[in-house]
């Protein structure tokens, strides 16, 4: 196993393995892209690179049209406020 295997949850491993930027996904679900962005960004927050957190989702998210409702819109739109807010 790689250390970089050894410091994150399997579940961040999965959904990054998946994430491909816009432009690379035509070929994916953009309903299956949207929780990989969102994770990725959430990692990249965590380890503080917020100008490329920002990158991540916003681009994924405005895909989007209708299903606002739905859980990972809804993850993916608080996690675009989060990186959205000023910084304290």
């Amino acid at each position: 196993m790689s250390s970089f295997t050894m410091h994150f949850p399997r579940d961040y491993l999965t959904r990054f393995s998946s994430y491909r930027p816009p432009g690379q996904a035509e070929s994916r679900s953009r309903s299956a892209n949207l929780p990989a962005a969102t994770s990725l960004a959430r990692l990249l927050l965590k380890q503080e690179r917020i100008a490329e957190a920002r990158e991540v989702p916003a681009p994924v998210y405005n895909w989007f049209t209708e299903g606002f409702d739905t859980a990972d819109l809804k993850d993916a739109k608080a996690m675009l406020e989060e990186l959205n807010r000023p910084a304290i």
